[in-house]
């Protein structure tokens, strides 16, 4: 489990932003010393009445402790800490992001954690794969499902491929692994898409051919840099391609120079 410390604003904590009473509340007390166990983006700590803990999940990649999560689970954060599934807690530093693909790779001191691997080949429609998170704070979950679609786009990162998964998903699942049945990791968990707070089998992870790009480009440079060739691409609809005289649908058509230093042979 991940736990990321993030200093809040008194008079942010609004009633739009979830707090579940006014500021002139004779309640008001009460939700500040004890928090809130259903808040949807984490519960107050009672030790400051600015700080708030907000959770997500993550999984070690290697042995000497470099980790892979979410970036908006640690984003904004003051302090990161690793909580193992045998209670102890590590000290976390942010070893690079990449906002494009929402991965952050993070670094605890220390040798001999236990890690997993990423998958060397994709999934396919139909495989079976478990989920593990930490929804809710209450410890280590694990759902079933089956590989729904590919190369899904739901619209929220710039670089989107994402695997869709049916296994139930819930807050604060982000960030952690998603297996094959060899216990290979085949995706990060990153989005559910719900139109209530509860999970309802539409859950999207970040593909391992992704993520691992990603990682390593973070551990070696603490960047990711990506090629640019200045074209906008669309797909080759069926229309399109009867257009063109096309025998198949494959490849691409460059609709637009993005760039006069660029010719188009």
């Amino acid at each position: 489990m991940i736990s990321v410390r993030v200093k809040v604003e008194a008079d942010k904590l609004a009633l739009d932003d979830g707090w579940p009473v006014p500021g002139d509340s004779p309640l008001e007390g009460f939700f500040r010393r004890y928090g809130q166990p259903d808040k949807p983006h984490g519960s107050l700590n009672p030790r400051g009445p600015n700080l708030m803990i907000e959770q997500g999940s993550g999984f070690f990649i290697s042995a000497d402790g470099y980790a892979v999560t979410n970036g908006h689970v640690v984003e904004n954060s003051k302090g990161t800490e690793i909580t193992t599934d045998s209670g102890e807690t590590y000290s976390a530093k942010v070893i690079g992001s990449d906002l494009q693909t929402d991965v952050v790779l993070i670094k605890v001191e220390g040798a001999g954690f236990p890690f997993v691997k990423f998958a060397d080949e994709k999934p396919r429609i139909g495989d079976l794969v478990l989920a593990i998170g930490h929804p809710f704070g209450l410890g280590a979950t694990v759902t079933a499902g089956i590989v729904s679609a590919l190369a899904r786009n739901i619209g929220d990162e710039p670089y989107e491929d994402f695997v869709r998964i049916d296994a139930s998903m819930n807050r604060r699942n982000s960030g952690g692994p998603t297996f094959d049945m060899d216990g290979n990791v085949i995706g990060v968990n990153t989005a559910m898409v719900t139109p209530s707070a509860g999970s309802v089998g539409l859950a999207f992870a970040a593909p391992a051919e992704i993520v691992k790009d990603v990682v390593n480009q973070l551990k070696e440079k603490g960047v990711v840099r990506r090629g640019w060739i200045g074209v906008q691409a669309q797909e080759i609809t069926p229309e399109i391609a009867d257009s063109l005289g096309l025998k198949a649908r494959s490849g691409a058509l460059v609709a637009e120079s993005l760039s006069g230093n660029i010719r188009l042979m």
